[in-house]
């Protein structure tokens, strides 16, 4: 039964460095949404639009996630300071969303876009963990909500705003796959093990290793 223990090792020892190099490739894989242009302008925020949801994560592997720019509004040197926009972006609950009202004493701001003389991107990488302290993390299966209430009078105002006059939020929806992920496994799991056994089966019937093994006893 010696040699059938080494088999048996390397196949397991094999199946595990599979999984490590699985894993390694897919841990930083990243996907780009289209860019979200964070202005009045932009179409997805006209008041006759009522979907204002981006689905994210939809990906199957659990190592990988979805990221998007945020783009503030940026004008040409001479622009009139009175037709430029700056906002203050909120993660807001979604009572603060349905309202346009930002509520906690505390918001947590995502993005500030306050100086449209100049590019400004704020990247936003839906992972479900993030080694950064105190940013969002977004996990499967749960809703996420970007508003502002700024007013070109009040970059701070937290009532109303551009979030009620013009539309001005948005819903990240992040793609619960766990259900199917766990089935996935599962599968390739049984298939792993079936696929194993045929292996060392036929490892056993090899005339080669039936004449090592009778040496050796």
């Amino acid at each position: 039964m010696t040699m059938f223990k080494t088999t048996l090792f390397i196949v397991n020892w094999i199946s595990f460095l599979v999984t490590v190099y699985s894993r390694s490739t897919f841990s930083n894989k990243k996907f780009m949404l289209p860019d979200l242009y964070w202005n009045t302008t932009n179409p997805m925020f006209l008041i006759s639009n009522t979907d204002h949801i981006i689905d994210v994560n939809e990906a199957t592997n659990p190592h990988q996630h979805d990221q998007i720019n945020i783009v503030c509004p940026h004008y040409a040197v001479g622009t009139p300071e009175e037709k430029m926009e700056s906002h203050v972006i909120y993660n807001v609950a979604k009572e603060e969303y349905d309202m346009c009202q930002i509520t906690n004493t505390k918001p947590r701001i995502i993005a500030y876009c306050t100086e449209p003389s100049k590019t400004r991107i704020f990247t936003i990488s839906f992972r479900s963990f993030s080694p950064m302290p105190g940013t969002v993390e977004y996990h499967p299966g749960h809703s996420y909500y970007f508003i502002s209430t700024s007013r070109p009078d009040n970059l701070h105002n937290r009532d109303g705003g551009y979030c009620s006059q013009y539309n001005m939020k948005v819903v990240f929806k992040v793609a619960d796959k766990r259900n199917v992920l766990t089935s996935e496994a599962r599968d390739r799991a049984v298939k792993s093990v079936v696929t194993s056994d045929q292996k060392l089966s036929d490892i056993l019937q090899k005339k080669d290793y039936i004449s090592y093994d009778m040496e050796n006893h």
